[in-house]
């Protein structure tokens, strides 16, 4: 490898494999923000949920103990209802452990005693370690009440209090419960984190109250050290934090898949600069060597000699002022030669000169002057006589698809793609459409007769009275190219019918019975010199366009063009102009009548 070759090879790794690195690190951030925002927000709704749950499982405890009286005199319920009423609670909720009532009329208890009692089969004495007077001074103000966590045999209870009401909604007693926290603990153990996911909860106090590890409740929170994605919520009300922690071995590893594809990538793009790289310096260094060994032969005195050098660049202009250097040492050997050769290459670099100004002239002038080579070509080939081959016939439809090419451009380059002519109103006259349908049918007479086409107005008496305010030339090139298109795509013995209708306007219908056009060119059939593919292979003449222009017509005149079809069944192009167009407010428009 010489030392050009690695240079290029160096600039070539560099400008190549920099992009790929700095994409590949904008595509792994870019995947490790949003893969982690979406974690997050998994984690998050987890812990709504489960929140929610928790919520729902106090509520649904409180309203088993929800009791209203419907007499309004302060005293407590009766003993047979507070026995009801705890029985029925133990029964319908196993959560419930003990449930009773606590006194809160002074005239008939002492205030905060329990008046009555029912426990669970499986009640201990342990169970009860809750303060009743926090439940009972809480729950006699008229609010509920949850207590601390408490743990009996490892297992989490709370004490909850609610308040007792009369008709006239005073307090006229409290309704306690110790209840388990079995079912809060198995709220977090059904919770699922992917693979290796987890959530715990834990109190106020930061004890442990549940976790889906089944690690044992009543510890301090847990103190996990591998790193892991963390959200906690608070849940309102009882105080409680609930935590989810998913270990970033596993919200990483598609971070790390992705890694090793672009690492992957990388390596075959440095193998692929490497090959490429040495193929294109090889052939950047091939005329070079080549100029050294006809420097070395012309140095050996072979003046003879001459480089071939193809590269169609500056090296190949190198190559060439090579060449004219040796011609020139050779020539110093050679006076006479010299002289001779002297006096051929000035008259050649006058003649180069003047064949350049030449060209610069005509390559200036070519676009504007298209018409008179085209029009002596038509010339010609009218004069021909006798019986043509097909090849004469080809160049004859060939030269009147150009000939139509160079109008339409010519006519495009007149007008404007930002047409507009009631800009300077110098055009604007009044417009009978039913004229210009009519003259672009007659200018087509034989073309319809040719393919037995029939054609037919839809209520042509109403047709002939409509006009618009527009330019005159532009709108019979419009119709023109429609009544053109209907008759080339139409079918042998096919029907045209024209149409005029007034709807928000004036909308003009041209129905063929032709070939249709098919609906992947549907939406290309305006763009400029598109053909649809049924009309190509139909070998129908056109110069594609004629839609283009059109389109460029109507919207000029404020108007809108669009169309229906359906293939092998024909077309129906519609053409609309408003009935009063929007004029400059320094101008009127002149209209002639």
């Amino acid at each position: 490898m010489t030392k050009f070759q690695k240079k290029f090879f160096r600039y070539f790794l560099v400008l190549t494999v920099t992009p790929v690195i700095i994409l590949g690190s904008v595509v792994i951030y870019s995947v490790y923000f949003v893969h982690r925002q979406d974690v997050l927000l998994i984690e998050e709704n987890l812990l709504n949920q489960k929140s929610t749950e928790i919520l729902r499982f106090f509520e649904g405890l409180f309203t088993q103990l929800d009791v209203h009286v419907s007499y309004s005199s302060v005293s407590q319920v009766p003993l047979s209802i507070q026995q009801s009423i705890a029985q029925n609670a133990l029964s319908a909720n196993a959560d419930f452990v003990e449930v009773g009532f606590l006194c809160a009329v002074d005239r008939e208890c002492t205030l905060g005693t329990q008046t009555y009692s029912a426990r669970s089969s499986d009640y201990s004495g342990e169970y009860a370690i809750f303060d009743r007077s926090k439940e009972f001074f809480s729950a006699s103000q008229g609010k509920r009440y949850v207590s601390d966590v408490r743990f009996a045999r490892r297992a989490p209870f709370v004490s909850i209090a609610e308040p007792v009401f009369n008709a006239r909604q005073q307090v006229i007693g409290v309704v306690f419960g110790t209840v388990r926290l079995s079912q809060i603990e198995n709220i977090v153990k059904t919770s699922v984190l992917g693979k290796s996911g987890y959530i715990y909860l834990f109190d106020k106090n930061k004890k442990l109250l549940a976790h889906s590890l089944d690690i044992e409740p009543g510890l301090g929170a847990p103190d996990e050290n591998e790193s892991t994605l963390h959200v906690e919520k608070t849940t309102p009300q009882l105080g409680w934090t609930i935590v989810a922690e998913w270990p970033f071995s596993e919200v990483g590893a598609i971070i790390w898949d992705i890694g090793k594809q672009i690492l992957f990538l990388l390596l075959i793009s440095l193998f692929i600069v490497f090959v490429v790289s040495l193929i294109v310096s090889d052939k950047m260094v091939r005329p070079i060597r080549t100029l050294l060994h006809g420097s070395k032969e012309i140095g050996q005195g072979n003046f003879n000699f001459r480089v071939q050098i193809k590269t169609g660049d500056e090296l190949e202009d190198l190559g060439n002022q090579f060449n004219s250097m040796a011609l020139s040492v050779q020539a110093v050997q050679r006076l006479k030669v010299l002289r001779v050769r002297q006096k051929y290459l000035r008259r050649a670099l006058e003649k180069q000169k003047e064949l350049s100004v030449v060209k610069d002239k005509f390559m200036t002038t070519v676009a504007h002057q298209l018409n008179t080579p085209l029009a002596v070509i038509g010339w010609s080939l009218e004069s021909l006589k006798g019986e043509q081959s097909d090849e004469v016939k080809s160049i004859k439809e060939s030269h009147k698809n150009l000939a139509e090419i160079v109008q339409d451009a010519i006519f495009l380059s007149d007008i404007g793609f930002a047409y507009n002519p009631y800009k300077n109103q110098q055009h604007v006259d009044q417009v009978f459409l039913h004229d210009a349908l009519s003259v672009a049918l007659q200018a087509r007479e034989n073309a319809v007769k040719e393919k037995s086409i029939s054609w037919h107005w839809e209520d042509e008496v109403a047709a002939k009275n409509v006009s618009i305010n527009g330019d005159k030339r532009a709108l019979y090139k419009l119709f023109d190219y429609l009544i053109d298109n209907a008759i080339i795509y139409n079918k042998l013995g096919g029907t045209i019918a024209l149409k005029i209708v007034k709807q928000n306007g004036y909308v003009v219908s041209i129905k063929d019975t032709g070939i249709g056009i098919p609906k992947e060119d549907q939406s290309f059939i305006f763009q400029e010199v598109f053909r649809a593919k049924n009309a190509v292979e139909g070998r129908n003449v056109g110069t594609g366009m004629g839609l283009m222009i059109s389109k460029i017509i109507t919207h000029g005149h404020q108007g809108k063009i669009w169309f229906e079809t359906r293939e092998r069944e024909g077309t129906t192009f519609f053409v609309s102009f408003p009935e009063k167009p929007i004029l400059p407010k320094s101008k009127e428009i002149p209209i002639q009548s």
